[in-house]
């Protein structure tokens, strides 16, 4: 099966939200959108679902949702986010586990 086939994460930076589109089958482009209010932006990062390992979906830290990560490491139950603490700022990153039965160690250092 494609990743593809498994569907897309899609997070919205500036409103910090998540969700997960399913493939439609068959179709082959997709609309994507949202309502904005007047000055209002927002930015999504879509990337594929993978079920067979964890996956970086992004955080609140850096609107490309990948900057900040110095380094992320998956190996059997463990999880290691290594972020840049050069940016000096507090805020949330956003993991998806998938089959997670609590037995996942998760650092996040930076």
């Amino acid at each position: 099966q494609k990743e593809t086939q498994l569907g897309y994460h899609v997070f919205a930076f500036w409103s910090s939200k998540y969700i997960w589109l399913p493939e439609r089958m068959g179709e082959e482009k997709q609309t994507l959108s949202k309502k904005l209010h007047p000055h209002e932006s927002e930015i999504f990062h879509v990337k594929a679902v993978s079920f067979d390992r964890p996956q970086y979906i992004g955080s609140d830290l850096h609107f490309t949702c990948g900057y900040e990560v110095r380094t992320f490491h998956v190996k059997d139950n463990q999880v290691d986010v290594y972020l840049k603490n050069d940016l000096k700022r507090a805020g949330y990153v956003f993991l998806f586990v998938p089959g997670c039965d609590n037995s996942l160690d998760l650092h996040v250092n930076g």
